[in-house]
């Protein structure tokens, strides 16, 4: 009568004369008993093990070339992220400029016409040209 084992094992009993069946190799004693492994399955086991080793080796390669794609994918949106900020207040310190000339011009505009009124005034004339349309 054999006894699997879920590693391969298969506990058989001698053959007639003590000595282990032909077709079975690799034998080891454990438990008091004579454990056989069935050449296929050890081999197979072997392989399988030597393809899960791969494919983890290869998950952990494919996961460290990933990693260090979106540690450069996030380098270049915080450089993308500062540049924007630095165009918008180069934006504003523009506007603001144009704001200053403006009011600077509308201020001087302002006083040219307060003068003329107050120059009108004094001579008790009035201009000759009031109005651009008349």
């Amino acid at each position: 009568m054999a006894t699997n084992y879920s590693d391969g094992h298969v506990l058989l009993p001698r053959t007639e004369g003590g000595s282990p069946h032909p077709l079975l190799s690799n034998t080891s004693k454990v438990d008091g008993g004579i454990h056989y492994v069935l050449p296929g399955v050890a081999t197979k086991k072997r392989l399988s093990l030597v393809k899960a080793y791969r494919a983890q080796k290869k998950i952990s390669s494919i996961e460290a070339e990933l990693k260090k794609i979106e540690e450069k994918l996030e380098r270049k949106k915080t450089e993308y992220v500062e540049k924007m900020k630095n165009k918008i207040a180069l934006t504003h310190k523009d506007v603001e400029e144009k704001r200053t000339v403006i009011k600077a011009k509308k201020d001087e505009n302002v006083l040219k016409a307060e003068e003329m009124a107050a120059k009108y005034h004094v001579t008790g004339t009035a201009p000759k040209k009031l109005l651009g349309c008349f």
